[in-house]
């Protein structure tokens, strides 16, 4: 993801359990409320979506400000010192929801984009060329 220091190995590992699909989860903080609720519920999924922008966040915050995430739409960094992300766009492993790549959006590229579905569809297909979208239910 944009201005990720991921580790190779953790990008494989994230490869092999999508086994070709993955799972686009937005949230925004319109989301929170459902999100609060789902976890309240024992929701695996909302636990791992909670668990991911948990672990992005703290690690934002630790990070030097020339190695801090990117926004997913632009160069704006994301540090201890910046406003944190308006949305969060998430990549998880269709068949096996236990991990997820996350990315941070500021407010100018959420405002900005009112799709940011497309928006992350334009970013992983830098990754994953041959990427298409399916609408659950279709298959």
């Amino acid at each position: 993801m944009p201005g990720d220091t991921t580790p190779p190995r953790a990008i494989r590992e994230f490869h092999k359990q999508c086994r070709g699909a993955i799972e686009a989860v937005i949230v925004t903080r319109h989301d929170a409320p459902a999100l609060t609720a789902a976890l309240m519920l024992g929701d695996p999924k909302a636990d791992v979506v909670v668990g991911a922008i948990e672990t992005w966040l703290g690690g934002a915050a630790t990070k030097k400000h020339d190695h801090s995430p990117l926004c997913l739409g632009c160069d704006t960094r994301f540090h201890r010192d910046s406003p944190p992300p308006t949305a969060f766009v998430l990549a998880i492993p269709f068949a096996s929801p236990s991990c997820a790549m996350v990315s941070g959006v500021c407010g100018a590229c959420a405002e900005r984009e009112a799709d940011l579905l497309a928006m992350a569809m334009r970013f992983w297909r830098q990754i994953w060329p041959t990427m298409y979208r399916t609408d659950a239910g279709q298959g």
